[in-house]
């Protein structure tokens, strides 16, 4: 899908204030920390895999190596786990360099993006850092965070494109809080629904706003997954989640459903993406605002597309709506 952002720049209307948003970069002392400490825990292996175990096997799934026993394995983990740290010091602070020159090209296009689909906004207090967070490229740890992840910025083919979606991603969700009707965790059947649904529509917008064509498509694609597949994969994966009893199971689906851009994300985007090829960018502008009020309208949209002879899958949602 082309780049909303350049499709409409002619007809954008909102004013997007930054005047609330402050962008820091570690020093090259905080990056060297960093990885030295890194390389420190690596000196008790068993300690660093248990605590890393997500790190450990993915690199003996990229390994794919066989007959090797399980303390040479291990012995291979940290051997590259350390040489990836020495570098990480070089590329780390490379990358801040970088970014740090491109601020005002990085600002103007995430004012862009958000304005194509927001109304006049001022975030309140946002801090966008760029750091070392290792375990994903963007986060939202909490209201009024955004942290991106240097090394791995040093890994994408356009860091620029990468930075500004990104920002503009987490930025999406800092403008849907405000309406303080996110659920963080579960605690019960329904609210493991309505906190399901509301990531749906939170995620999968923030995707589509953040503008970069083929995001998720690329994402599965560089894990091995035909993009098509996933797409049926992930309405069946949340209806299936929609009509669990067991709480303890909910809670478990639930984090696979959000975890590493899962199908929560993916069901999300394609509602979203279905609803602006209906509406149109003017009217989708309107009625993403509606969202905010109302998640839940994002489903009921999608389902009246969905019903008039369509073969796009269903959402069976019964009885378990919001809250």
């Amino acid at each position: 899908m082309e780049d909303i952002s350049k499709q409409f720049e002619q007809k954008k209307e909102s004013i997007i204030d930054f005047s609330n948003v402050r962008i820091s970069y570690w020093s090259d002392e905080e990056i060297n920390s960093f990885f030295d400490e890194r390389i420190k825990a690596l000196g008790n292996p068993e300690k660093f895999i248990e605590e890393n175990k997500w790190q450990f096997d993915n690199f003996k799934s990229w390994r794919k190596d066989k007959g090797y026993s399980d303390s040479e394995m291990i012995k291979l983990f940290v051997k590259n786990e350390v040489s990836l740290s020495e570098e990480g010091k070089m590329t780390a602070s490379r990358m801040r360099a970088e970014m740090e020159g491109k601020q005002e090209a990085i600002v103007r296009q995430v004012k862009l993006r958000l304005a194509t689909f927001l109304p006049n906004w001022k975030p309140e207090e946002v801090s966008v850092s760029f750091r070392v967070i290792e375990n994903a490229n963007f986060i939202h740890p909490r209201k009024g965070e955004c942290e991106i992840d240097l090394r791995r910025l040093s890994f994408e083919p356009n860091p620029f494109e990468s930075v500004v979606y990104g920002i503009t991603h987490e930025l999406f969700h800092e403008w849907i809080s405000e309406r303080g009707l996110h659920e963080e965790e579960p605690t019960s059947q329904n609210s493991a629904c309505s906190a399901a649904l509301y990531n749906t529509v939170d995620e999968g917008l923030a995707v589509l706003v953040g503008g970069k064509p083929g995001y998720l498509e690329e994402h599965y694609k560089s894990i091995g997954k035909d993009y098509e597949k996933t797409i049926i994969e992930s309405f069946r994966y949340l209806n299936e989640y929609l009509m669990l009893d067991d709480l303890k199971v909910m809670e478990r689906k639930y984090q696979e459903g959000l975890s590493n851009m899962g199908p929560f994300y993916v069901v999300g985007f394609e509602m979203a993406k279905k609803v602006l090829e209906s509406l149109g960018i003017e009217r989708f502008r309107e009625f993403v605002s509606h969202v905010r009020e109302n998640p839940e309208s994002l489903f009921d949209e999608y389902e009246m597309i969905a019903g008039v002879g369509s073969v796009l899958p269903k959402i069976n949602r019964k009885n378990k709506r919001f809250l």
